[in-house]
């Protein structure tokens, strides 16, 4: 079966090559300014169970004409991960929306959420090696389709903590998942893995079309007090060799001068949902486990003078993430909503516009109301940030540290335009209950307050519980 999987990711491969064979040279000549961003696909082949004894069975470039004999035509609904008619219907969208565009982000998690245990409920019987052939494959065919719409984008993947063929959070380190994918990858960026990728799924690139900035991608998922290996015991310590290597990065970055773009799957700071749950008595919680909750946040606010931006997923909303240093805010974590309505929100994708300096002058945010009877094609704009807090009296000059800490405080002082970011939170889901009055500000104070001391003078004025 390894020989077999093998020679289907070389057949993938080999097609991701003819189809990107004449763009990746002038990339850097464009001087286009707008870009996707897309996150948490969670593509689901198990949708039709049916399905996958012919998926396992065939390379990735046949999986399309098999998916296409599916019965299930309808798109996935609310707390359902993408079937193969919404991840189809997503990258249309991702064309429509913008056909050309400078590059291509995606803020991880490819797999579907509980991957292992649905394919084991197919595929009763079947051996490790045909689990983890399948967990390839389905990365392969993603990359396929997105290649097959835009052959001529450098496509930036970040690994998300659904994305190993071992279990959720359990990504390894110089594993097989991240060795057998090595190529596809090299394929998507336009340029070969780097030995960073097997090692911990991190890489750098220059940026497409801005000078002297590059395009770091990092994996969090280590840094998560959810990561544990479970399948391989790695060598030495995975989340401090990540770590290292983006501080050594960054150093480097700064020494020559570079500008930094950041992209990783899950944020730093204050896990809002889950704090929610608790009181004031209780600490908040966090996305990353000690010591990186604080040193993360400390290694960012000391490079607010070479990084420009962060981009992360992970939560399925639409938020951002403020990095204090003192008491300016000095850095910014821009949240991609999901096109997985896992999470009882609308599907979206996310149109970027920057400047010649690199700096962000707006975003447009794309959806699918699923609960709309003509839902097969109605991808449309929800909203352009900068005209959305116009009304709201924010006039913003763009997307930076200054400007989303006015928009932070102007949610914390008028109800408008607190109702205005719930009702953008969960990208228009009609009846979306998460956000309330009560818990309102469980998930505001995370927007502004990166560490737990902060946030919990936010969340828990005097008196409250």
């Amino acid at each position: 079966m390894a020989q077999g999987l093998d020679l289907g990711l070389r057949r993938a491969l080999l097609v991701l090559v003819l189809l990107a064979a004449f763009g990746f040279d002038c990339l850097g000549a464009e001087t286009r300014d707008q870009f996707l961003a897309v996150s948490d696909l969670h593509f689901n082949p198990m949708a039709d169970p049916a399905l996958v004894p012919d998926l396992a069975g065939h390379d990735p470039e046949q999986w399309g004409a098999i998916l296409e004999q599916s019965g299930i035509t309808g798109l996935s609904g609310y707390r359902s991960d993408a079937n193969w008619p919404l991840l189809d219907s997503s990258i249309r969208a991702m064309q429509a929306a913008l056909a050309d565009p400078a590059f291509m982000l995606i803020t991880g998690d490819f797999l579907a959420h509980g991957f292992r245990q649905r394919f084991d409920a197919a595929m009763q019987g079947h051996a490790k090696a045909d689990y983890r052939a399948f967990v390839a494959k389905t990365f392969a065919f993603i990359a396929l389709r997105l290649r097959q719409r835009f052959p001529t984008t450098m496509i930036l993947p970040v690994i998300g903590n659904n994305d190993s063929d071992c279990e959720d959070y359990a990504i390894e380190p110089n594993g097989s998942f991240l060795t057998q994918t090595r190529p596809v990858v090299a394929n998507l960026i336009g340029a070969p893995a780097p030995d960073s990728w097997v090692a911990h799924g991190s890489y750098s690139v220059p940026h497409p079309t801005l000078a002297r900035t590059r395009i770091v991608v990092a994996d969090t998922v280590f840094f998560s007090p959810h990561y544990q290996p479970r399948c391989v015991r790695p060598e030495g310590d995975p989340a401090g060799q990540a770590f290292d290597w983006l501080a050594a990065t960054l150093a480097a970055a700064k020494r020559a001068k570079e500008k930094v773009w950041l992209a990783y799957h899950i944020p730093p700071g204050i896990d809002g949902f889950i704090s929610a749950r608790g009181s004031c008595s209780n600490p908040p919680a966090s996305f990353f486990r000690e010591p990186y909750d604080r040193d993360f946040v400390k290694l960012l606010a000391d490079y607010a003078d070479t990084i420009t931006v962060s981009f992360a997923g992970h939560t399925h909303m639409d938020e951002f993430r403020l990095i204090r240093a003192g008491a300016a805010y000095a850095g910014l974590v821009l949240m991609n909503p999901a096109v997985s309505p896992d999470h009882a929100e609308n599907p979206a994708l996310r149109v970027y516009t920057m400047r010649p300096d690199g700096s962000l002058a707006d975003q447009s945010t794309y959806f699918l109301q699923l609960d709309a009877a003509d839902r097969m094609t109605r991808w449309e704009r929800e909203y352009d940030f900068a005209t959305a807090w116009q009304a709201q009296g924010v006039t913003l000059s763009g997307i930076d540290p200054a400007n989303l800490g006015r928009v932070f405080e102007r949610i914390g002082q008028s109800p408008e335009a607190r109702r205005l970011w719930v009702t953008h939170y969960a990208v228009s889901k009609p009846g979306a209950p998460a956000v309330t009055d009560a818990n309102f500000l469980s998930f505001y104070c995370a927007l502004g307050n990166a560490t737990a001391a902060d946030y919990q003078i936010c969340r828990c004025p005097a008196g409250a519980k």
